[in-house]
């Protein structure tokens, strides 16, 4: 992006994709995780709200507290940023999962709209085959385990196991019986 593009950025002014912030990275977690749980934007640290440029300095330790805060979404989520002469151009892609902030004991997050659903703590490691599976489910809620079996080519018995494991990890539950459908919820 050249500055003039920034220019031109700025004097679209802020909206539902776009995002002005004067300085620093607080609330940055959460605009970061409003953008990504909807159709992604981007964020400008170092614009005022009425598009004036405050440029940032000390762009290397801001750069990484970006990436970190990114990091430590749950799940992580994956941006770039950009340094156009002290502006911060955070993008923010949409996401195919709920994002949630990572939390601590004594913090509780509602970016999502709602309280968490399982344990604070650290952050949920998912296997890929546990993706695999949530991304089935986000296709079809009503899916059943025998048909994520055929789709995945693996035993129903392992399809059970992920499950169970995605139950315990607080992201996944049935809701009804066999007729019901299930619900992915990385509220965490």
């Amino acid at each position: 992006m050249t500055v003039s593009d920034l220019e031109q950025l700025i004097a679209l002014g802020e909206g539902q994709l776009l995002e002005f912030k004067r300085s620093g990275t607080s609330h940055l977690g959460r605009e970061i995780c409003a953008f990504a749980n909807s159709l992604g934007g981007r964020i400008l640290i170092g614009v005022s709200d009425s598009g004036h440029i405050i440029p940032q300095t000390n762009s290397n330790a801001l750069r990484s507290e970006i990436q970190s805060i990114a990091r430590n979404l749950e799940p992580a989520l994956m941006i770039d940023v950009e340094d156009i002469n002290g502006v911060f151009i955070v993008h923010v892609p949409n996401s195919r999962f709920t994002l949630q902030r990572s939390t601590t004991a004594a913090q509780v997050d509602t970016a999502k709209g709602g309280p968490m659903s399982r344990p604070m703590g650290g952050p949920i490691t998912l296997t890929d085959r546990q993706k695999e599976i949530l991304e089935l489910i986000k296709a079809n809620p009503s899916i059943s385990r025998r048909n994520m079996a055929k789709e995945l080519n693996i035993n129903p018995s392992a399809v059970i196991k992920h499950l169970d494991a995605l139950k315990q990890k607080g992201i996944l539950q049935r809701i009804g019986g066999t007729r019901g459908h299930w619900e992915v919820s990385i509220h965490f």
